[in-house]
């Protein structure tokens, strides 16, 4: 089945790429594939803003498919290898590709490289009392859950790096919810 991660590279409102990674929708794994990105903006230039984009998913190990290959040669001379593995990630450009890789998709991650954030939703967020009904959990199970204010949707990326740490840090040390500012609870995706 997987675990579908999209990860998409936007600018100015428009997905410029994005990338489905078949095995990737985890908490922690798509922590370090966006890490690999945001560590890679400033060492690619590219005029073009979809090759750039494209060059940025490619640093994760994602490659486009010989369809969107074709679509590239319309607007580069560029070389592209070509994906053969969709755990790696398959890259695509074209309208119709973007939007296979959004209803496969189980968990999203946005990079928008006009505004320098991270739209990181890779995380389940569920209302309080669902959560405790549905896992069978007490209020003081929830009371001691670490409360967190961090808008995970709007992650600047010089924060990235730091956010990545607080949460990996909590993984290994076998935490794997928290309660936000309203009162519903965020579970990482193991």
């Amino acid at each position: 089945m997987g675990q579908r991660l999209n990860i998409e590279i936007v600018k100015n409102g428009e997905t410029l790429a994005n990338a489905y990674y078949h095995w990737s929708a985890y908490t922690s794994s798509s922590l370090e594939l966006t890490k690999i990105i945001i560590n890679a903006i400033n060492e690619i230039k590219n005029k073009d803003d979809v090759v750039l984009a494209v060059r940025l998913l490619e640093k994760t190990g994602a490659l486009l498919t010989s369809n969107e290959i074709e679509v590239m040669k319309q607007r580069t001379e560029e070389e592209f290898k070509k994906a053969t593995n969709r755990n790696d990630g398959l890259i695509s450009i074209s309208e119709e590709g973007i939007e296979s890789t959004r209803k496969w998709q189980e968990e999203y991650i946005e990079i928008h490289l006009d505004k320098k954030i991270v739209n990181f939703n890779v995380f389940w967020n569920d209302k309080k009392y669902s959560y405790l009904d549905e896992h069978e959990k007490s209020e003081e199970w929830y009371q001691q859950l670490p409360k967190i204010n961090f808008d995970y949707t709007n992650i600047p990326f010089t924060e990235f790096n730091q956010f990545a740490t607080q949460i990996n840090q909590l993984i290994k040390n076998e935490i794997y919810n928290m309660r936000l500012e309203n009162g519903d609870v965020l579970s990482f995706i193991k």
